[in-house]
Formats: structure tokens, sequence, C-alpha cells
């Protein structure tokens, strides 16, 4: 069996058993301390639920906005700082482009992340639409991620 390879030298094609010597490599080159400090997978899946639903409570839909989504892409670092942001699919309006950069910087600090966790990076898709203010009572207001 043979798989693709874009490696210099090694050709088009290399043999899978390859490929899975050099990924075994990289496992084992892992230091044990690395490994250990890793965020358990349910720290980190309950983690990611607090930043979306910290990023999801400073959405709001800017004045003079029209209805759109915004693709955002932003980093949240080990202590809970934002550490970047970027549109990475615009709505074709440079309101609403500015507006979900700005609800990022808005939200930040975010929670601090699990032991381990290191830099993490979200893409969130921000629906903007026009309507009331958002009713209390815990529900998700316009224009807030579903």
């Amino acid at each position: 069996m043979a798989s693709r390879c874009n490696v210099p030298g090694v050709g088009r094609l290399a043999p899978a058993w390859l490929i899975l010597a050099g990924l075994m490599a990289l496992v084992l080159l892992a230091s044990p301390a690395a490994l250990a400090q890793a965020a358990p997978p349910a720290a980190l899946a309950d983690w990611v639920k607090q930043v979306k639903a910290h990023f999801t409570a400073h959405v709001r839909f800017p004045p003079g906005g029209t209805a759109g989504d915004v693709r955002l892409l932003f980093v949240v670092a080990s202590a809970g700082q934002l550490d970047g942001g970027v549109v990475i699919e615009s709505s074709g309006s440079k309101l609403l482009d500015d507006e979900a950069r700005a609800i990022a910087r808005r939200a930040a600090p975010y929670p601090v992340p699990p032991p381990g966790a290191g830099k993490v990076s979200f893409t969130i898709l921000v629906r903007f639409k026009p309507g009331p203010p958002p009713a209390t009572g815990g529900k998700p207001a316009q224009g807030r991620r579903p």
C-alpha cells in the first residue's frame, strides 16, 4: 500500500510503513512531561464550551448594519488573553467584519484554559441579524452563534 508523500527526495509516493514509522518517531520524541501535562479531553471540551458561551455573550448587532455572516478565527493563550483574531470569511460588509473582530477583543479575557492546553484557536461563525434587543432569561439573542 502506498500513500502520497510530499517530502523532497522521497518522491511522490512513499510506502505506508515509512509514513507510519515517521509518525511513531514523532510520538516517541515527545517528552513524557509534555504528554502528562496535556489537558484531559473532558476538561478541554468543557473549556471550549465556556469560551464559546463567553464569546456569544458579547455579540451585539452594530447600528447601521445589515444581516450577514462572518467567520472569525481567534486564538486564546494560556492565561485566557486574546492572542489575535482575523476574519477568514467576510460578510461583504466592513462594518460586520470589524464588529466580529471587536467582539473577540471585547470578550477578552477569556476563561483560562486547563493546564497543558497552551494556545487554542477557535473558528466561529458569527450570524448578525437585525432585531430587538436580546430578551433576558438565558436564551440566545439575535446575532449570536446558534
